[in-house]
C-alpha cells in the first residue's frame, strides 16, 4: 500500500466506523432492554452535523420506502386489473397509477425530505425548551443527536412496510407499524429524552405526547395540501 492509499484509507476510516456505529446504535434500538444503554452510550457522542446528517438519511430512507411501497402496489394492481379486465370483470380505479409515480417521487424527494428535516428541527427545539422549562438538564446537542438515532431507528423499522403488498397479511402488517410507531414515539424517544433531561420517565412521556399531537395535526394539514398540488391521492404515507 502506497503513501497515498494509505493516507486515503486513513482519512475515510474513521469515516466509516461512525457509520457503523450509528447503524449499530440505530439497529439496538430495536430492542426495548438496550435502549438505556444505547441512549447512556450515544449521548455525548454525536454533533449537530452528524445529528443534521442522520435526519437527511432517515428521510430519504422514509421517501425511498414509500415510494418502493407504492410502485410496488401499482404493478401488483395494475397485473390484477389487466387479469380481470380480460376476464370481462371490472374493478374501481383506486386513484393511484404508473402516471403519477413521477409526482409521488417529486413530493417525497422535493418537499417531504426537507420539510420533515425543518419539522423534525423546529418540534425538537421548542421539546427542548419545554423540557428546560420544567426542570430538564440537558443539552441540545444531546437531545437533537438523539432523537435523530431515534428517527433512523424507528425507519429501519418500518420498512416492513413492504410486506404491504401481500393482502394476505395485509392486516397484521398494519397492525405491526402501528406498534413500531407506539413502540418509538412512547417509549424510545421518551427514555431519551428522560435520560439527556434527567427526569421522571412520566414527565417526558407528559411533553412527548404534547408534542406528538401538535407534529401530527401539522403533518396532517400539510400533506392534504401537498397531495392537492401534486395530483395525488389524499391518502397517508405519499
Amino acid at each position: 500500500m502506497n503513501d497515498k492509499t494509505s493516507s486515503i484509507y486513513s482519512s475515510v476510516r474513521p469515516l466509516n466506523n461512525k457509520i457503523i456505529q450509528i447503524y449499530s446504535s440505530a439497529k439496538t434500538m430495536f430492542h426495548y432492554n438496550k435502549v438505556d444503554g444505547v441512549v447512556q452510550e450515544e449521548k455525548d457522542k454525536g454533533s449537530m452535523k452528524e445529528a443534521f446528517l442522520i435526519f437527511l438519511a432517515s428521510f430519504i430512507l422514509s421517501a425511498l420506502i414509500l415510494v418502493g411501497v407504492n410502485a410496488l402496489n401499482i404493478y401488483i394492481f395494475e397485473y390484477e386489473y389487466n387479469s380481470l379486465v380480460a376476464d370481462g370483470v371490472t374493478m374501481d380505479d383506486p386513484g393511484i397509477s404508473w402516471d403519477m409515480l413521477g409526482n409521488i417521487i417529486l413530493a417525497q424527494f422535493i418537499f417531504f425530505v426537507p420539510f420533515g428535516i425543518l419539522l423534525s428541527t423546529a418540534s425538537e427545539g421548542i421539546t427542548f425548551y419545554l423540557f428546560r422549562f420544567t426542570g430538564g438538564k440537558g443539552q441540545f446537542k444531546q437531545q437533537y443527536y438523539l432523537a435523530a438515532l431515534v428517527s433512523l431507528s424507528a425507519i429501519m423499522a418500518s420498512t416492513v412496510g413492504f410486506l404491504l403488498i401481500l393482502p394476505c397479511i395485509k392486516i397484521i402488517v398494519v397492525f405491526a407499524l402501528a406498534i413500531i410507531s407506539l413502540y418509538y414515539a412512547l417509549f424510545v424517544g421518551v427514555k431519551a429524552y428522560q435520560i439527556i433531561h434527567d427526569v421522571t420517565y412520566l414527565h417526558a412521556f407528559v411533553i412527548s405526547v404534547v408534542m406528538l399531537i401538535i407534529r401530527t395535526g401539522i403533518l396532517t394539514i400539510i400533506m392534504k395540501g401537498v397531495a392537492t398540488i401534486f395530483g395525488l391521492p389524499d391518502v397517508p404515507g405519499i
